[in-house]
């Protein structure tokens, strides 16, 4: 039998498939927008943003949004330069 350590890395060796509308509300979120501003944007309800939110921190099994931003990036799903620009002085 399988522990829940051997479980989890064998979740973590298989890459999670992200929808192409999840992919677009996290480079939003990347950008900085706020979920209004993304809900507004794309034309959905805040509670829409809200519920891809959770559905990826959970397809992840992350803690936060942040956890899926470190997933991605180790996975090579968003490239970390996204946040370039916005911040830019």
């Amino acid at each position: 039998m399988a522990s829940n350590k051997d479980h989890l890395t064998q979740e973590l060796q298989i890459p999670v498939a992200f929808t192409e509308r999840e992919t677009q509300i996290l480079q939003m979120i990347a950008t900085g927008k706020t979920s209004r501003e993304i809900a507004d944007e794309l034309y959905i309800s805040q509670n829409t943003v809200d519920t891809y939110r959770k559905r990826m921190i959970k397809k992840v099994h992350a803690n936060n949004i942040f956890g899926v931003f470190h997933y991605t990036f180790r996975k090579g799903i968003l490239n970390p330069e996204i946040f370039r620009d916005s911040y830019a002085l």
